[in-house]
Protein backbone atom coordinates (compact mmCIF):
# COMPACT_ATOMS: atom_id res chain seq x y z
CA UNK A 1 0.00 0.00 0.00
CA UNK A 2 1.33 3.64 -0.80
CA UNK A 3 1.94 6.38 1.46
CA UNK A 4 -0.47 9.39 0.60
CA UNK A 5 1.87 11.21 -0.51
CA UNK A 6 3.62 9.10 -2.63
CA UNK A 7 -0.05 8.12 -3.78
CA UNK A 8 -0.65 11.68 -4.69
CA UNK A 9 2.86 11.80 -6.65
CA UNK A 10 2.30 9.13 -8.47
CA UNK A 11 -1.37 10.48 -9.93
CA UNK A 12 0.10 13.98 -10.33
CA UNK A 13 3.08 11.90 -12.83
CA UNK A 14 0.40 10.01 -14.32
CA UNK A 15 -1.74 12.55 -15.42
CA UNK A 16 1.16 14.45 -16.58
CA UNK A 17 2.03 11.39 -18.95
CA UNK A 18 -1.99 11.25 -20.00
CA UNK A 19 -1.28 15.56 -20.90
CA UNK A 20 1.91 14.58 -22.85
CA UNK A 21 -0.01 12.06 -24.62
CA UNK A 22 -2.49 14.29 -25.61
CA UNK A 23 -0.29 16.91 -26.72
CA UNK A 24 1.34 14.14 -29.08
CA UNK A 25 -1.79 13.00 -30.37
CA UNK A 26 -2.45 16.99 -31.12
CA UNK A 27 0.74 17.65 -33.14
CA UNK A 28 -0.32 14.08 -34.86
CA UNK A 29 -3.24 15.47 -36.09
CA UNK A 30 -1.99 19.18 -36.49
CA UNK A 31 0.44 17.46 -38.80
CA UNK A 32 -2.07 15.83 -40.69
CA UNK A 33 -4.13 19.23 -41.04
CA UNK A 34 -1.41 21.56 -42.25
CA UNK A 35 -0.35 18.93 -44.57
CA UNK A 36 -3.74 18.64 -45.81
CA UNK A 37 -4.06 22.53 -46.21
CA UNK A 38 -0.14 22.59 -48.56
CA UNK A 39 -1.85 20.02 -50.40
CA UNK A 40 -5.89 21.55 -51.04
CA UNK A 41 -4.60 25.31 -50.87
CA UNK A 42 -1.47 26.06 -53.19
CA UNK A 43 -1.21 29.66 -52.29
CA UNK A 44 -0.58 29.06 -48.52
CA UNK A 45 2.37 27.04 -49.17
CA UNK A 46 4.11 30.41 -49.53
CA UNK A 47 2.20 32.52 -46.74
CA UNK A 48 2.24 31.63 -43.48
CA UNK A 49 -0.95 33.73 -42.01
CA UNK A 50 -2.95 31.96 -44.87
CA UNK A 51 -1.53 28.21 -43.66
CA UNK A 52 -2.60 29.82 -39.73
CA UNK A 53 -6.14 31.18 -41.49
CA UNK A 54 -6.80 27.59 -42.73
CA UNK A 55 -5.69 26.51 -39.10
CA UNK A 56 -7.57 28.09 -37.21
CA UNK A 57 -10.75 27.76 -39.67
CA UNK A 58 -10.51 24.24 -38.97
CA UNK A 59 -10.13 24.01 -35.11
CA UNK A 60 -12.83 26.41 -34.53
CA UNK A 61 -14.64 28.04 -37.02
CA UNK A 62 -16.30 30.90 -34.12
CA UNK A 63 -12.84 32.05 -33.82
CA UNK A 64 -12.74 33.60 -37.35
CA UNK A 65 -15.36 36.18 -36.09
CA UNK A 66 -12.86 37.44 -33.50
CA UNK A 67 -10.80 40.43 -34.11
CA UNK A 68 -6.99 39.56 -35.03
CA UNK A 69 -6.20 40.69 -31.19
CA UNK A 70 -9.15 38.67 -29.83
CA UNK A 71 -7.63 35.63 -31.16
CA UNK A 72 -3.98 36.29 -30.17
CA UNK A 73 -4.93 36.81 -26.19
CA UNK A 74 -7.16 34.39 -26.74
CA UNK A 75 -6.11 31.43 -28.49
CA UNK A 76 -5.17 28.91 -25.70
CA UNK A 77 -9.02 29.48 -24.34
CA UNK A 78 -10.03 28.89 -28.00
CA UNK A 79 -7.79 25.76 -28.04
CA UNK A 80 -5.29 27.05 -30.99
CA UNK A 81 -2.37 25.63 -31.35
CA UNK A 82 0.90 29.07 -30.91
CA UNK A 83 0.96 30.73 -34.53
CA UNK A 84 4.69 29.59 -34.21
CA UNK A 85 3.92 26.36 -33.88
CA UNK A 86 1.76 26.37 -37.13
CA UNK A 87 4.93 28.19 -38.97
CA UNK A 88 7.38 24.99 -37.70
CA UNK A 89 4.59 22.27 -38.57
CA UNK A 90 4.53 24.02 -41.97
CA UNK A 91 8.69 24.29 -42.25
CA UNK A 92 8.68 20.60 -41.45
CA UNK A 93 6.07 19.13 -43.68
CA UNK A 94 7.92 20.87 -46.55
CA UNK A 95 11.20 20.05 -45.74
CA UNK A 96 9.97 16.50 -45.84
CA UNK A 97 7.56 16.86 -48.87
CA UNK A 98 9.60 19.35 -51.52
CA UNK A 99 6.63 18.79 -53.70
CA UNK A 100 4.65 21.36 -50.75
CA UNK A 101 6.92 23.92 -51.38
CA UNK A 102 5.68 27.10 -52.56
CA UNK A 103 6.89 28.88 -55.85
CA UNK A 104 8.94 31.05 -54.06
CA UNK A 105 11.28 28.41 -52.27
CA UNK A 106 13.31 28.20 -55.04
CA UNK A 107 13.88 31.79 -55.45
CA UNK A 108 14.41 32.35 -51.22
CA UNK A 109 16.96 29.35 -51.91
CA UNK A 110 19.06 31.56 -54.88
CA UNK A 111 19.02 34.56 -52.82
CA UNK A 112 20.24 32.92 -49.69
CA UNK A 113 23.24 31.30 -51.94
CA UNK A 114 24.31 34.75 -53.50
CA UNK A 115 24.37 36.55 -50.67
CA UNK A 116 26.54 34.11 -48.67
CA UNK A 117 28.94 33.86 -52.47
CA UNK A 118 29.03 38.13 -51.70
CA UNK A 119 29.47 38.33 -48.64
CA UNK A 120 32.23 35.42 -47.78
CA UNK A 121 29.89 32.48 -47.08
CA UNK A 122 30.31 28.95 -48.40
Amino acid sequence: MLSGSLEASVRKEDKQLQALEGRREEMKDLSGLVKQILTEHKDARDDDFKVIGHVVKALNPEAMHLTFGQTLWNHSKLNLPSFETIRRTRQKIQHDHPELRGELYEKRMEKQTEYANQFGGN
